[in-house]
C-alpha cells in the first residue's frame, strides 16, 4: 500500500490533471501486471535467539525450530513458552498480539528484545525485533497459534472471509481512492477564497447567489453580462438616491 508521501503525490497529480497540465505523468500498468504471481520461496523459521528483557526469562535465552512446517513448543507452566509466543507474534505482526512485559525484577530492565532467524528459499536471514519497533513485512506468512488465539476463533465474533487476489486489488484500489479524496478534501478546505467578500447585508440575494456559484469554468460572456452596470441600473440608482435625499 502507498505511504502517505505517496497519496499526497496521486492527489497533486489528480489536480494536475484536472488543470490540463501536460507534464503530469502518469505511469501504464503492463499487460501482465494482473496476471497470477508466482510460487513464492518456502519461509522457514529457524530460530528465536537473544532474548533480552523479556518478562522473567533470562537474557540470552533461545528457541530453535526444526525444518518442518510446523513447530509445537510445549513445557511445564513457568517455562517461558508465553513469553517466545508473544515475541514470536509480536515480529510476525499476528493477529491477537499481547504486549511483551520487562522484567520488573531488574533494577532498570531494557527494552525486550530479540533476533528471529529464518531463510526464505536457501537465502538465511534474520531480523532485531524490538518491543519499540514495528513487525517485520518478511515474517507476516508465519502463523502462531497458541491458547489466546484458539479464544479469538472459538469465543470471540469472527467473520471468516477469503478475497479472491484479483478482488483484494480492486478493494485496495478503493481504499487508495477514498484516500487521495480525503487529501483533495483537505486541500479544498484550505483554500482562501480570492472573491470578493460580501456585507451581510446582501447575504440573500440574487447578485449574491450567483457570486457564489463562480467557479474557475464560468465563462467571460457570463461574467460580463452579470457585472455589466446598465443604462436602465444606472436611473434606478438616480431614483432611489432622490427618493433618499426627499426623505
Amino acid at each position: 500500500m502507498p505511504s502517505d508521501d505517496d497519496i499526497i503525490a496521486l492527489a497533486n497529480l489528480c489536480r494536475a490533471e484536472a488543470d490540463g497540465d501536460d507534464t503530469a505523468q502518469f505511469r501504464a500498468l503492463p499487460a501482465e501486471a494482473f496476471a497470477d504471481s508466482r510460487e513464492q520461496a518456502i519461509l522457514r523459521l529457524a530460530a528465536i535467539e537473544n532474548l533480552t528483557g523479556v518478562n522473567a526469562l533470562r537474557d540470552g535465552a533461545a528457541v530453535n525450530f526444526d525444518s518442518s512446517a510446523i513447530s509445537v513448543v510445549f513445557g511445564l507452566n513457568g517455562s517461558g513458552k508465553s513469553g517466545f509466543s508473544r515475541v514470536l507474534k509480536q515480529a510476525c505482526g499476528c493477529r491477537g498480539r499481547e504486549p511483551v512485559h520487562r522484567n520488573v525484577f531488574r533494577p532498570s530492565p531494557p527494552t525486550p528484545s530479540a533476533t528471529i532467524r529464518f531463510s526464505r528459499g536457501d537465502v538465511p536471514s534474520e531480523f532485531k525485533w524490538s518491543a519499540d519497533g514495528p513487525p517485520s513485512p518478511s515474517l507476516r506468512d508465519v502463523h502462531v497459534f497458541d491458547s489466546r488465539t484458539a479464544s479469538m476463533y472459538v469465543s470471540a465474533k469472527n467473520e471468516a472471509t477469503y478475497e479472491p487476489r484479483r478482488m483484494r486489488f480492486l478493494s485496495s484500489m478503493a481504499s487508495i481512492c477514498d484516500r487521495v479524496h480525503a487529501v483533495l478534501e483537505s486541500q479544498k478546505c484550505a483554500l482562501v477564497s480570492s472573491l470578493p467578500k460580501l456585507p451581510e447585508a446582501f447575504r440573500e440575494t440574487k447578485a449574491a447567489g450567483w457570486l457564489s456559484s463562480v467557479r474557475a469554468s464560468t465563462s467571460l460572456p457570463e461574467i460580463d453580462e452579470r457585472c455589466t452596470f446598465t443604462a436602465e441600473l444606472a436611473e434606478e440608482r438616480k431614483r432611489l438616491e432622490a427618493a433618499l435625499a426627499g426623505c
